[in-house]
């Protein structure tokens, strides 16, 4: 966002949830799919699946990601901390790692960018959510109106291609009208 606010790029690409929090910082694209997010934590007999197990414990999250603000909710939500270990990372498959390799024990991420790397990292599991479904988009700056009404000419087109049908299929993730 940082890079956004300065003029150092133009566009911000998923997956980005749309929150009202971010709506005065960021002018966001119409909807493109709905994804949640997930725990990523390594297999065992015991893994969490509720979300108030989360109570004092340290999850990993990439740095400056808007999920920071879902995670700042769901411990207000059970009423405990939740940590969060900001990391350095450019890709969600180096979060995928540390959590295979044990540099951490639980990080979030988007279920759908989980599910695209779950064949690559079968022992680790992304089965406990931790929000609903949210509403996934682009974003540019607000005083950039052209730009983001000729990517929403755009994807209005391509949300109606069979490409598109095929990337939500591939990755799990829910359409929007």
């Amino acid at each position: 966002m940082q890079w956004l606010n300065t003029g150092r790029c133009d566009l911000l690409t998923g997956p980005l949830p749309i929150l009202n929090s971010l709506r005065p910082t960021l002018a966001y694209t119409m909807p493109l799919y709905g994804s949640r997010l997930v725990l990523v934590q390594r297999r065992s007999d015991k893994p969490l699946r509720n979300q108030v197990n989360l109570a004092d414990k340290t999850v990993s999250i990439a740095s400056h990601s808007p999920y920071l603000v879902r995670i700042s909710h769901l411990a207000t939500e059970i009423s405990d901390s939740i940590h969060v270990k900001e990391v350095r990372v450019f890709t969600h498959e180096e979060l995928l790692k540390q959590v295979n390799d044990g540099k951490t024990d639980f990080a979030v991420m988007d279920e759908c960018m989980a599910k695209a790397w779950a064949k690559d990292y079968p022992e680790l599991d992304i089965q406990t959510p931790l929000s609903l479904t949210q509403f996934q988009a682009w974003a540019v700056r607000p005083n950039s109106p052209q730009l983001l009404d000729s990517l929403n000419v755009f994807l209005e087109g391509y949300k109606k291609s069979r490409a598109y049908t095929r990337l939500l299929k591939r990755y799990g993730a829910t359409p929007t009208r």
